[in-house]
């Protein structure tokens, strides 16, 4: 099984930013750009344009899917906030039920 750093098209620097290939579409450097900048709501539109195009290579379509999985939603983030949403809801269902 390969490590993550060895899955990866980026290079990890250890501030955090991400540099891609030179062989990359501008809209790829864009949409890195903006992703070092901290613009994530602009990396989701480039990246989601980039893999819904065609046009551009291969290469740019993984990148553009990586950067979508970087900037999405956690999942486990998710879960939780759903369990607490559920739990807040029991609780104030048990406890009118209980007082009636």
């Amino acid at each position: 099984m390969k490590k993550k750093e060895d899955i990866s098209l980026f290079k990890n620097l250890s501030e955090g930013i991400i540099e891609v290939s030179s062989e990359c579409s501008e809209e790829l450097m864009k949409a890195v750009s903006f992703f070092n900048n901290g613009n994530f709501k602009k990396v989701r539109e480039i990246s989601t344009r980039i893999v819904s195009d065609s046009e551009f290579s291969e290469y740019d379509q993984k990148a553009a899917k990586e950067l979508l999985s970087r900037t999405g939603i956690d999942p486990v983030l998710l879960y939780i906030s759903l369990f607490g949403i559920l739990f807040f809801i029991f609780i104030g269902i048990w406890s009118w039920v209980q007082s009636h």
